[in-house]
């Protein structure tokens, strides 16, 4: 699993077998790797909330 980080987060994996599960956003034939199935799934607004928390006063 691979996890990018932005103003959102998204976690992605690939497998040979489809699936679904909770939480996932996304299933795509082919689209990390030719021939395997991409899933996907990820948390809007993070960058935002990461943001927020390093301006708030210190000590908590």
């Amino acid at each position: 699993m691979v996890a990018i980080m932005g103003t959102s987060t998204c976690h992605v994996m690939r497998s040979d077998q489809l699936g679904t599960g909770p939480g996932m956003c996304g299933v795509v034939d082919g689209e990390i790797l030719p021939g395997l199935w991409g899933y996907e799934a990820g948390q809007s607004g993070v960058g935002d909330i990461f943001a927020w928390w390093d301006r708030r006063p210190w000590p908590c």
